[in-house]
């Protein structure tokens, strides 16, 4: 990720000082297409990390008995997210 980043500021440097440039132009878009899957990874490890959590503490603590709103509220956001 940051040898791209220095790349494409490298590019930049010798775009501005009117020599051609010896880095491919494709440089930026490889930079902004791992950082897309980068930061989309980080996201889903972190949806997935608070999934598991909320999903032990309703199982451990019996909440579909205990609180049947606040499980059938999570499974139907959880329904809707999947929908979109």
């Amino acid at each position: 990720m940051v040898s791209r980043a220095l790349r494409v500021r490298q590019r930049r440097q010798e775009l501005a000082s009117a020599s051609k440039s010896k880095v491919s132009p494709v440089v930026g878009q490889e930079h902004v297409q791992l950082g897309r899957w980068l930061s989309g990874s980080v996201v889903g490890l972190a949806l997935l990390g608070l999934g598991h959590s909320l999903f032990l503490k309703i199982v451990e603590g019996q909440g579909w008995t205990k609180e049947p709103f606040r499980v059938g509220f999570v499974a139907l956001i959880l329904q809707q997210r999947s929908l979109l």
